[in-house]
């Protein structure tokens, strides 16, 4: 087995671009550039929402699951999840664009700005793949997904990480790395705690994370987060009533003050691993450097607006200049600037210590957990009829 020694070579195995694009990337645009979905492309499916009861009193959200026709064979369908949002039409559009954000994280997640012209309403918000439908590219078998607060709840741990600390008991418990993969653990870091915290995610709950098994392992093997619409770009949730600005996931309890989260790095508190911290802290702010963030913003940029070809005899929407490329630019600019404050506060509190990549090499105190390098192979969608019923062969 041979481990990760340099970061290229680290990076390449944390960074796995393996999920595939929605059908919905050929349907038309409107005139403001988002995916129209009526009952001419698409048809709606029941949800396959899992019992949480257990964790929760009700769901968060149910959004709704829809079957896109394909463009060349009418009678197969692609399934695709469409989070709708009960917002004005600007607020909606500046919910689209943040959400782009999830193509920064480590397994990207490709999201398409829809309008659903449904028979009651018409509805607008975010469509991405469904996650729990997806299959190896090579060998055609499905690949089993869950959702991170399930996986908790069944390893008898809590079902929601709320800070590092609580994060690094897990690691120590032993209980993640019977069930990860030393590559999905650092993702699982990344995607809960270190990105969400620099680039102004105030909602990176477990319900947003979803893992996907390797078959030959065993193991959950890939992250992904999903929804990442609560971000400071659009309100200033940092800030409580005292002006005082807050972090989501803290050193040792969630929405802790800036001043305390940094006072308490500053001062290295006995019972955190503070070479683990460290580490972390260098693999996000490699993967938030200016280069990184702007290259994912204008993906998702153009697999939305930026395919918008202007019809010089049609009246342009008085909405389009809210999700057109200098749209989604300022949420770029404006999110590497506050990732980049972020981790100037963050380096200089740490002071010195290793910055090692997490798990680059065997320790002892967890498990003697190590990523090695591995293949990442490609996802793609499963067929559907228009029932619902897969037709997979």
């Amino acid at each position: 087995m041979k481990y990760t020694s340099d970061i290229k070579s680290y990076m390449k195995q944390i960074m796995t671009d393996r999920l595939p694009p929605s059908q919905i990337a050929h349907f038309k645009l409107n005139r403001i550039g988002l995916h129209t979905l009526n009952h001419t492309n698409s048809i709606e499916w029941s949800s396959e929402l899992k019992d949480s009861t257990a964790m929760y009193l009700h769901e968060k959200c149910t959004p709704k699951r829809l079957g896109l026709r394909n463009s060349v064979d009418v009678d197969e369908f692609s399934p695709l999840y469409l989070r709708y949002f009960q917002e004005s039409m600007l607020g909606a559009l500046g919910k689209i664009i943040v959400n782009s954000a999830l193509e920064i994280y480590p397994t990207p997640l490709h999201t398409y700005g829809a309008v659903y012209e449904g028979v009651a309403s018409t509805k607008i918000g975010v469509g991405t793949v469904d996650l729990n439908h997806l299959n190896d590219s090579e060998t055609g078998e499905h690949v089993e997904s869950i959702r991170l607060d399930f996986l908790l709840h069944s390893l008898g741990l809590h079902h929601e990480i709320d800070s590092f600390y609580s994060f690094q008991k897990m690691l120590e418990s032993g209980k993640l790395s019977a069930v990860l993969s030393p590559r999905a653990i650092v993702q699982l870091g990344l995607s809960s705690i270190f990105i969400p915290n620099a680039i102004g995610e105030t909602d990176a709950n477990s319900r947003n994370i979803i893992l996907f098994k390797d078959p030959e392992s065993g193991l959950y093997d890939i992250v992904t987060r999903i929804d990442a619409e609560a971000n400071t770009y659009l309100n200033d949730a940092f800030r409580q009533r005292s002006g005082k600005k807050q972090i989501p996931k803290g050193i040792f309890g969630p929405n802790e003050e800036q001043e305390l989260f940094l006072s308490t790095i500053k001062h290295r508190d006995i019972k955190i691993d503070w070479d683990l911290f460290a580490g972390f802290t260098s693999i996000a702010k490699a993967l938030c450097s200016r280069t990184n963030i702007d290259n994912a913003i204008s993906r998702a940029y153009m697999n939305n607006s930026g395919k918008l070809i202007t019809n010089p005899w049609e009246t342009p929407s008085p909405y389009a200049l809210s999700y057109d490329s200098d749209a989604f630019f300022d949420f770029s600019e404006k999110t590497i600037d506050r990732a980049g404050r972020f981790f100037d506060n963050v380096d200089n509190a740490i002071g010195y210590a290793k910055r090692i990549p997490p798990f680059s090499e065997p320790n002892s105190k967890y498990g003697n957990i190590a990523v090695s390098e591995s293949t990442a192979r490609r996802y793609i969608q499963q067929k559907f009829d228009m029932k619902g019923r897969s037709i997979d062969r």
